[in-house]
């Protein structure tokens, strides 16, 4: 039987039709001679076979496969050449099966291998509206369906190879993150950026998590339909269900994919450049005084007071340079949060030591903190100040600083209206064996 050319189908999809293949129409009269018909095989060779019509009326279909095998039988030719086809069709040739021009292709395929096996591969006649019958091979059906789903793989394939790839691009970012953030613990002047790095890395896995089960479950489903179409039990139903999976994994692996593209762009704008000094003994007030001296500038260009009180003499021993950075961020972030744009407000500073910590309070008179927004505030990347050059990482920064190298504690307490007081619990003296390598 003749086949489709693979040009002829590049344009087809999953949803092709009977309407899009090329088709024949020749017909006879069902008193046509079989010698008449089986020279015009012989000049055809391209027709799977013929419509035999009745006064104006399609009665049957007769095949080229059909026709010859009879004809090769003993004495058939004698009997049959020289007697209309009618005959031949009465006595041997299978009803006609006639499917519709917008029956889809996998469809059509199930149909015809489902009748009888002696007539499974015998052509199918074609119908739709306004149109007269036409013929077409299940050969060419069947070339035609095999076509479709090696394109159809190739783009599987191209998709699937896509998504290796921006999964090994994730994976190589999460591992240069993860570089990064070694690096970064072991550099006392980047230690609370080490401490982001670990959040971001741990945000990043969510995605790549999603993204690899989305891809494990595609490549599955895949080797599923691959085995049904291998052992001739493909279905519609199966088809369209694979195209499904397909379509819903790709979707979910691309917006895992985007959404960890974002955390990473996030964190590449991020810039924290912060001095960790050694384990040393330290005066308080003396420490806070120096570094309230440093922040005038802002003060002044804000117009708030601050007022500090510690007592004299209160020896502590810490890392004076992550304390530094988290009672700066904590009083800088009371001055770009807690107050209306030119109102002046008092931040006070407060330093309560007990026999083993000292309580560090930053409080503030300003607007407060909403119920919604509070148990927020050390989430890394949250602001209320997003299109005001707000990052979010101020209040993530102080609270990894203060856990982790401070071995302390933070709590905040506020209300609308009613100020903000932010309390940092830590011991006074850190023992030696608390000194990081």
């Amino acid at each position: 039987m003749t086949a489709a050319p693979d040009t002829e189908l590049r344009h087809l999809g999953l949803d092709a039709t009977l309407g899009d293949l090329p088709r024949t129409n020749f017909r006879i009269e069902a008193d046509t001679l079989g010698s008449c018909v089986e020279q015009l095989f012989l000049d055809r060779s391209d027709l799977p076979g013929v419509l035999i019509y009745d006064t104006g009326r399609a009665i049957g279909v007769l095949s080229r496969r059909r026709f010859m095998e009879i004809l090769s039988r003993p004495f058939s030719r004698d009997l049959y050449a020289k007697r209309p086809v009618r005959t031949m069709l009465q006595n041997t040739s299978p009803t006609m099966f006639v499917l519709k021009l917008g029956e889809r292709i996998s469809s059509a395929v199930e149909k015809a291998l489902l009748r009888d096996p002696n007539e499974a591969y015998e052509p199918v006649a074609v119908s739709g509206d306004g149109y007269d019958l036409s013929l077409l091979s299940v050969d060419l059906l069947l070339h035609t369906q095999s076509r479709i789903l090696e394109l159809a793989n190739e783009e599987k394939n191209k998709l699937l190879e896509d998504i290796r790839n921006s999964e090994q691009n994730l994976r190589r970012t999460l591992e240069q993150l993860e570089r990064m953030q070694d690096q970064l613990i072991q550099s006392e002047k980047m230690a609370a950026l080490g401490q982001l790095v670990a959040g971001v890395a741990h945000e990043i896995n969510t995605p790549i998590g999603i993204a690899l089960t989305a891809i494990s479950y595609l490549a599955e489903q895949t080797a599923d339909f691959g085995e049904t179409y291998r052992s001739g039990r493909m279905k519609k139903s199966s088809l369209e269900a694979y195209i499904a999976t397909a379509h819903d994994s790709s979707e979910l692996v691309r917006m895992n994919i985007s959404r960890a593209a974002v955390l990473i762009s996030s964190f590449k704008q991020v810039a924290v450049d912060q001095t960790s000094e050694n384990l040393r003994d330290f005066e308080m007030r003396q420490f806070l005084t120096e570094l309230l001296t440093s922040l005038n500038p802002e003060f002044k260009r804000s117009r708030h007071t601050v007022a500090l009180e510690c007592p004299d003499d209160l020896k502590v021993r810490s890392y004076p340079g992550a304390l530094s950075q988290v009672v700066t961020n904590l009083v800088s972030n009371a001055v770009k949060h807690a107050f209306a744009d030119d109102q002046p407000g008092t931040i006070r500073l407060e330093v309560l030591p007990t026999e083993a910590d000292v309580v560090i309070a930053v409080a503030d008179n300003g607007r407060g903190i909403s119920g919604e927004v509070l148990p927020r505030i050390f989430e890394p990347f949250f602001t209320t100040k997003r299109g005001s050059g707000g990052t979010g990482l101020g209040l993530h920064i102080v609270y990894n600083l203060i856990h982790e190298t401070l071995k302390g504690q933070i709590t905040v307490e506020s209300k609308v209206g009613g100020g903000a007081r932010f309390a940092v619990t830590m011991p006074r003296i850190l023992p030696e064996v608390e000194v990081r390598e």
